[in-house]
């Protein structure tokens, strides 16, 4: 059995399951709230309450495992799409990094590792197209120490970005699709853009969603949860300022995807955005984006070769449940 989790700055999603064959079997589903000031854009500030808060959330909802998966997202983490020759993976590792390095004049220490999204042939050489990723490593460390103290047998550290890309590989119906689409994980402190093309992640964004800053659109100041607020029904003009506001910010941010797209990829257009995480909770949203951006906005169901017994929101959990897949 598996645990899987991720940790957002306001809540903590654990999944309990295993994959058997090309079923992803989940057994439990856990949200508890992250304690305040514990986690900065991914950098875990207080290691040891944090894992007294995982210790009592699996102990009390009887979650055990020998492996555990923590997903790991962060606006400082860097991608960039590069080509480099066919090479042995420490060989891969120092060019990706000197070429990070000296485009992005990086200074703090970082860790660096790749994914190959194609391969191409030019005449007799082997080149390969890869996603590069530099993670800072005070993040990765902080990870590192509290995996330890966790104690399971095995332990992983993922990026948040590639667990929601594995849980759309498994979805022939959407990882086939002939023209790129957009997948929005869209929380209340950070929002994850990825472009998938021809079932591979060509780009991955990270930005922070700094909620205090609508707070001024308030006349009473009070803070303001935007995932519980339905724009369909009566709400009240505080509320739909700020939501509004925060889902404009949103839409800008899918319009500078595919003018990324657009430009990048010889003036191919985006042919499906889906949405996903905390913004999927606020009533009415997609339909707000999709008018904004005059096209469809898309949510995930949850795919047939997930098994479950359980009943809970798919959309809420997917970059947890990516955590339980091995797509080797």
């Amino acid at each position: 059995m598996k645990v899987s989790i991720d940790i957002g700055a306001q809540n903590i999603s654990i999944v309990q399951g295993m994959q058997q064959g090309k079923k992803i079997i989940v057994k439990n589903t856990v949200k508890v709230k992250t304690p305040p000031f514990i986690i900065k854009d991914g950098e875990i500030l207080n290691v040891e309450l944090l894992y007294d808060v995982l210790k009592n959330a699996l102990h009390n909802n009887k979650i055990k495992g020998t492996k555990v998966n923590i997903n790991i997202n962060s606006t400082t983490i860097i991608t960039r799409e590069l080509v480099i020759p066919k090479t042995p993976k420490r060989q891969a590792i120092q060019i990706i990094s000197n070429e990070m390095f000296q485009a992005r004049n990086l200074t703090l220490p970082y860790v660096v590792d790749y994914i190959v999204t194609d391969v191409l042939k030019e005449k007799s050489i082997t080149k390969h197209k890869v996603l590069a990723v530099a993670i800072p490593q005070s993040i990765v460390e902080g990870y590192i120490k509290l995996c330890q103290m966790l104690n399971f047998s095995k332990s992983n550290i993922n990026l948040e970005f590639n667990c929601i890309y594995k849980t759309i590989a498994i979805q022939p119906a959407i990882a086939s699709k002939d023209k790129p689409i957009i997948i929005a994980s869209v929380g209340t402190n950070n929002g994850i853009f990825l472009i998938i093309e021809k079932g591979k992640i060509v780009y991955s964004k990270t930005i922070a969603l700094n909620i205090s800053k609508y707070l001024n659109l308030t006349s009473d100041k009070k803070t303001i949860d935007y995932t519980k607020v339905d724009l369909t029904t009566t709400v009240s003009e505080n509320q739909k300022k700020l939501v509004e506001s925060f889902v404009y910010d949103i839409a800008q941010e899918f319009s500078k995807m595919i003018q990324f797209q657009f430009s990048r990829s010889h003036f191919t257009t985006i042919d499906d955005i889906y949405l996903i995480g905390a913004i999927t909770n606020a009533g009415g949203v997609e339909k707000r984006i999709a008018n904004l951006l005059d096209t469809k906005i898309k949510t995930i169901s949850k795919p047939y070769c997930i098994k479950t017994k359980l009943n809970f929101k798919y959309s809420q959990y997917v970059s947890t449940i990516g955590g339980l897949i091995d797509l080797h």
